[in-house]
């Protein structure tokens, strides 16, 4: 045992004397390498002082090329100034960039084009003093012989040449596609066709600049053409042509024949002037409030009355709810998704309860979403007397089914006007302010039947309406005798200061102008 253990440690023993020899010699031969007269220039690495890394005055060492000069010896100013003489870019070389038949021309200037003379000089200053033992061997032996060369490769800028296809090309030439539209028309609707459209691949282009660039040889120009995408529109004409069914309808009356018309009649036919021709694509919401547009005289709304707090008051746009009301009521039976409703403050004459749509700037809106396959179109309309809506798509409904929907009163506290006599107003004059409406309780149900039959009913919503009492001032003062005065007349019966008999149609209000003190709607 002893005498095996002596063999291997011998062996170890040689083992570690050919290594440590072998690491002599190579030592040696460095030492004698870097000893000799053509040895590099130490570089001073505390002379940094300029953005290159070194001050212009550090000397490069013997032995080296960049590009085809040789800089070996030279500092690093007159190294520059050689390779730029011999290196230089062609500040005004025109490169044409062709869309097609258009061409478009800028210079290599402008694309940022240049030699990496500073970062070559760079990389000769500290070649002495790179890399493992074996690699600064290497380098030494090419330095002594003064065979060692660096590339000199040209660049081109290319955030700079992307900016440049973007903003004179791209900009200049692309064209957007366009979207086929439909449209409405006592023929049925008319389809117009949209167009394809065309934008330059920047990305691609860019690539191909900077491939010529580096390919082109001395005295050769740059040019290239774009690459071009083609863009279709989202909405085809193949698209519009499922559109071709009434899926769902309704109306209501906004003034009575023997009324007049009123600020609110405008605001009624402005709002449902906006929401006609709407085209919601299969996805899409809409906002019922932001279609009808901000309700301002701008966007040709009138005042009308609206509810605040429970009371009447005159806002602008006034009466746009009635035109939600009406909408709502046409989307339930097309049955598209309903997002957001919400009911009055107070009830309305137009619909039963529950059957309506308030509108309140920044507090009520109806939004609802196309959940069909198709596109669906808003056909709305109004005659001067009642307002229409009607939902088209493509009927997706089996024919012997059918959907209906039943406003269902649970409960009802009547309210009575409040009674004041005046004694400002002579003996059958009366003077009305505010309006009455009872306390109400709810709901609306979807009832579908197939074949005639009730299938299935389910509840949409339940509501609470909330009362009201108008003040009827009644006149108490003494009428002046005959000799005196004309005869009082004792049909005179004022509403709000204004004559004539509250008129559910015609004088109920809606919300839709901004919102003061609290709920604003109508």
């Amino acid at each position: 045992m002893k005498k095996g253990k002596s063999k291997i440690g011998f062996r170890i023993e040689k083992k570690h004397l050919i290594i440590a020899g072998i690491a002599a010699v190579l030592i040696l031969v460095l030492c004698v390498a870097l000893s000799g007269k053509d040895a590099p220039v130490p570089v001073d690495f505390t002379a940094r002082t300029d953005t290159d890394g070194y001050a212009d005055d550090v000397r490069i060492a013997e032995g080296i090329y960049i590009g085809t000069e040789y800089v070996g010896g030279l500092t690093k100013e007159a190294a520059r100034s050689r390779l730029e003489t011999v290196y230089s870019m062609p500040e005004n070389q025109t490169v044409r960039i062709y869309w097609e038949q258009q061409t478009v021309n800028t210079t290599l200037n402008d694309l940022g084009a240049a030699w990496g003379v500073n970062r070559a000089i760079n990389r000769a200053i500290t070649l002495a003093g790179g890399g493992g033992i074996t690699q600064r061997y290497k380098t030494s032996r090419d330095l002594a012989l003064g065979t060692y060369h660096i590339d000199l490769s040209k660049s081109l800028d290319r955030d700079k040449v992307v900016e440049f296809i973007r903003t004179n090309i791209s900009a200049v030439f692309d064209q957007a596609p366009v979207n086929a539209a439909i449209e409405y028309t006592d023929n049925g609707f008319k389809i117009t066709d949209g167009r394809v459209g065309r934008k330059a691949d920047i990305d691609s282009t860019a690539g191909i600049i900077m491939d010529r660039f580096h390919e082109m040889g001395e005295g050769e120009s740059l040019t290239a053409s774009v690459i071009i995408k083609t863009v279709f529109p989202e909405i085809t004409s193949e698209i519009l042509s499922h559109v071709k069914d009434r899926l769902g309808s309704f109306s209501t009356r906004y003034r009575k024949p023997e009324n007049g018309r009123t600020d609110r009649c405008i605001n009624v036919e402005v709002a449902t002037a906006y929401l006609n021709g709407t085209l919601l694509m299969p996805g899409e919401s809409l906002s019922a409030s932001d279609a009808m547009k901000e309700r301002n005289v701008e966007n040709g709304y009138a005042m009308g009355g609206q509810y605040v707090n429970g009371q009447i008051e005159d806002a602008v746009g006034g009466g746009v709810c009635q035109v939600s009301t009406t909408l709502y009521n046409a989307l339930l039976r097309a049955e598209i998704q309903i997002d957001k409703r919400y009911n009055h403050s107070m009830n309305v004459s137009y619909v039963l309860p529950s059957e309506d749509a308030a509108i309140a700037v920044g507090s009520k809106d109806m939004v609802f979403t196309n959940n069909l396959e198709y596109p669906i179109y808003i056909y709305g309309e109004t005659d001067g007397y009642e307002v229409f809506f009607r939902i088209y798509g493509e009927e997706y409904r089996p024919a012997n089914r059918k959907v209906s929907f039943e406003a269902i009163e649970e409960k009802r506290v009547v309210s009575e006007d409040i009674v004041i006599e005046d004694k400002e107003l002579f003996v059958g004059e009366r003077k009305t302010e505010g309006a009455t409406h009872d306390e109400i309780w709810s709901r609306l149900e979807k009832v579908v039947y197939v074949d005639g039959a009730e299938y299935s009913r389910e509840v949409v919503h339940s509501d609470y309406y909330m009362p009201s009492q108008a003040k009827v001032h009644v006149g108490v003062k003494p009428k002046p005798t005959e000799a005196a005065t004309e005869p009082a007349d004792n049909s005179k019966d004022t509403q709000n200061g204004q004559a004539g008999e509250s008129d559910g149609g015609d004088q109920d209000t809606d919300g839709g102008g901004p919102e003061k003190n609290g709920e604003n709607d109508g």
